[in-house]
């Protein structure tokens, strides 16, 4: 049976970064009580003079809330290399009625469309991903028209 698409990605760090991104993007609304606390601690601290209490929670804070850039990118680096044989790896997916297939030089794997934890798209990629923490890539660039629109039908379902 010959598939419906095909595509391919080049698995590269800079595409395992906005995988990692994409993964915890949801995680700045956990962190809106910390920001209206620090906001709502201003006057007592000013009141009480304890500056040195408030410039530390508020580099905690600031950190926490916007240093995600750089702890994504040293996450993704620690996945990346916690793996040498898929730098660079190229990957095909078949896309079928009903699964995927996944071959690459390292071997091949189906999935079926039922069997995925999460589809999600990005700008730039969907995320296929069959668990928490791992998913297929699929870069955007590289799709036809058809397949995008096939994979945001999965994503509805």
């Amino acid at each position: 049976m010959a598939p419906l698409f095909e595509t391919k990605t080049t698995l590269t760090f800079d595409e395992c970064v906005k995988m990692q991104k994409y993964r915890l993007r949801g995680s700045i609304f956990i962190r809106i009580p910390f920001i209206m606390l620090s906001i709502l601690m201003i006057p007592y601290v000013l009141y009480y003079g304890l500056y040195l209490y408030a410039l530390v929670f508020a580099a905690f804070v600031w950190f926490w809330t916007f240093g995600d850039s750089l702890m994504d990118k040293m996450r993704a680096k620690k996945m990346y290399n916690s793996n040498k044989s898929l730098h660079d790896l190229e990957l095909t997916y078949y896309f079928y009625e009903d699964y995927v297939v996944q071959e690459s030089e390292l071997g091949r794997t189906e999935f079926k469309y039922s069997d995925l934890y999460k589809i999600g798209e990005s700008k730039t990629n969907f995320y296929l991903r069959d668990s928490r923490v791992s998913a297929m890539i699929i870069v955007k660039e590289n799709c036809s028209d058809e397949l995008c629109r096939f994979l945001r039908k999965l994503k509805v379902k």
